[in-house]
């Protein structure tokens, strides 16, 4: 998981659901993305 941003450790429960938020964008970008590619 290199996509991992750094954390302060007191917020990281908000973080995890902010980082999964920020995990499905980048899928939906990479998704786009390899659309794109395909046409």
């Amino acid at each position: 998981m290199g996509f991992d941003p750094p954390l302060p450790p007191l917020k990281r429960g908000e973080n995890l659901v902010s980082g999964e938020i920020y995990l499905n964008f980048v899928k939906i970008m990479i998704e786009g993305i390899d659309q794109k590619n395909d046409e």
